[in-house]
């Protein structure tokens, strides 16, 4: 994947053999971005044409699919905080009723 930045704030990517001329306010993550898709497109198109457009609804679906995971992921982290944090509210209550000085 090619990509270079043109003086009127666009950038240009190829993905899939094709060019794209987006806009966005960082550069450089369009083209991180673009290489990603390009790289994807490409494993799944196994050599034969990425430019076909089911190539590039199966990227869509893999990208979908790994932000639902990573969604469920941080999910069950916040989760998993949420929990600690109300074991240490409850042993810290304990303490004070037992008396223990806070520093």
């Amino acid at each position: 994947m090619a990509a270079s930045a043109g003086s009127t704030g666009s950038t240009e990517v190829t993905i899939g053999g094709r060019r794209f001329r987006l806009r966005g306010e960082d550069p450089k993550l369009l083209r991180r971005l673009a290489r990603e898709v390009d790289e994807t497109i490409r494993a799944l198109a196994g050599g034969g044409a990425a430019d076909d457009p089911r190539v590039a609804v199966l990227a869509a679906l893999n990208f979908a699919g790994d932000r639902d995971e990573l969604e469920a992921r941080a999910k069950g982290a916040a989760e998993e905080i949420r929990r600690r944090a109300a074991a240490l509210r409850r042993r810290l209550e304990r303490l004070r009723e037992a008396g223990v000085p806070s520093s």
